[in-house]
């Protein structure tokens, strides 16, 4: 079978067997959102717990911003980014050994922390009154 195949069968998988793909995106979301899930791409046995903490807040902060800010540029290509990276989940193989969620999204993950310090830096060198 070649790469052509795979994507006519796929889609036919998806419409004969909606909830299975339901379930399973559900499934790599809620593996996803478990704690220190998002920030997997970084080696978390060499951190101490509370630096653990700091970056998985940060990157929870981070996308709270993308959120509530959506109609900004910047924030809502994070978004996009975000939305995109985990609707590819379900299309990853199973988890095994925390790879699946971390696969599909390990970019947009290391850049949620950085949207909000880009954030908190414009905040602090912006004049009063000016909000990005």
């Amino acid at each position: 079978m070649n790469d052509q195949d795979v994507y006519p069968l796929a889609i036919a998988l998806i419409k004969s067997q909606p909830l299975t793909f339901l379930q399973g995106l559900i499934t790599s979301i809620l593996d996803y959102l478990r704690p220190y899930m998002m920030i997997g791409y970084i080696n978390l046995d060499t951190l101490q717990e509370p630096i653990k903490m700091v970056i998985d807040v940060l990157t929870w902060l981070g996308l709270i911003r993308m959120c509530l800010h959506w109609k900004n540029v910047t924030w809502s290509l994070g978004l996009c980014l975000f939305v995109g990276c985990v609707s590819s989940m379900s299309f990853v193989p199973p988890i095994d050994a925390f790879i699946r969620p971390l696969a599909a999204t390990i970019t947009i993950s290391g850049l949620m922390p950085g949207f909000l310090f880009l954030w908190i830096k414009n905040r602090i060198s912006s004049p009063v009154g000016i909000n990005t």
